[in-house]
This record gives C-alpha cells, sequence and structure tokens, in this order.
C-alpha cells in the first residue's frame, strides 16, 4: 500500500515537448490526412523547434517556415496540449485578425472544450474511463 501511494507521488518523467507529441498526441481523421498517433519523424525539422518551445531557459523562439509544413499541428496544438496535460502554465496564442483568431479556437481548438474527445485524442484515454474517474473525483459515481 505504500508503494502504491509513493508511486502516486512520483514526479512524472521529464519529457520533451516532443517526445511528450510522440506519447500522447493523436490526430483525428477530422484535422488529418494520417489519423492517429502523431510521429515527429515524419516532419524531423519540427523537433528541435518544439523542443525549443517547451525549454524553459529560452525565452523566444523564431520559425521561418514555408506555407504547409506543419506549424500549427506540429507547433501550436502540441504546444497547446503539452501545457495543459504535461507542463501546466498560462499561454496564449495571438492570431492576425479577430475573424482568424475565431474560426481557429472553433475550428483547432474546438477539442480542448470537449473533455471527452481531449482525453481520447490528446491523452489517449479511454473516453468512458475518462468520464467514469472524472465522475468519482467529483463525487458523481453510482
Amino acid at each position: 500500500m505504500f508503494s502504491r501511494a509513493l508511486g502516486a507521488l512520483k514526479p512524472p518523467p521529464n519529457l520533451t515537448l516532443s517526445q511528450w507529441a510522440d506519447s500522447y498526441r493523436r490526430l483525428s481523421a477530422e484535422a488529418s490526412a494520417a489519423q492517429g498517433r502523431w510521429n515527429t519523424d515524419n516532419a524531423p525539422f519540427q523537433r528541435e523547434i518544439m523542443d525549443a518551445i517547451g525549454d524553459v531557459h529560452i525565452r523566444k523562439v523564431v520559425a521561418m517556415m514555408c506555407a504547409q509544413s506543419g506549424k500549427t499541428d506540429g507547433l501550436i496544438l502540441n504546444t497547446i496540449g503539452y501545457y495543459m496535460s504535461y507542463y501546466p502554465a498560462p499561454i496564449m496564442i495571438v492570431q492576425p485578425t479577430v475573424n482568424l483568431g475565431e474560426s481557429f479556437s472553433k475550428d483547432r481548438l474546438a477539442i480542448y472544450n470537449d473533455p471527452l474527445t481531449y482525453a481520447d485524442l490528446i491523452l489517449n484515454g479511454d473516453p468512458e474511463e475518462y468520464l467514469k474517474n472524472v465522475t468519482a473525483s467529483c463525487g458523481l459515481e453510482d
């Protein structure tokens, strides 16, 4: 019993942003032609950028990239998931116009507002198990 209690207090493994994405990020059929587990090896040039974004010692990351090179999924959405689930921290996303901001929020971030979908696609959780754990932690279990 004591070993289980101490195991629960053990900090999570030290993961870089790209390692977190490879372990926990899932791509939905709606968001990607390559549905399933995220694999940074499909776009290896993103690894260093992602890891720089997740490095607490680096204050600013600038990336000059061509269009359609995976910036939204690889750099923005992986970063959001990392800082929401693994390394909680304040985060702000800025878009060039209000219309683009609203569109991004509705089309790409809507998943983060649905806990069951978020658990399924980002944390690789079982939605039924997730719901059971949430209701139990809130004192709502049967």
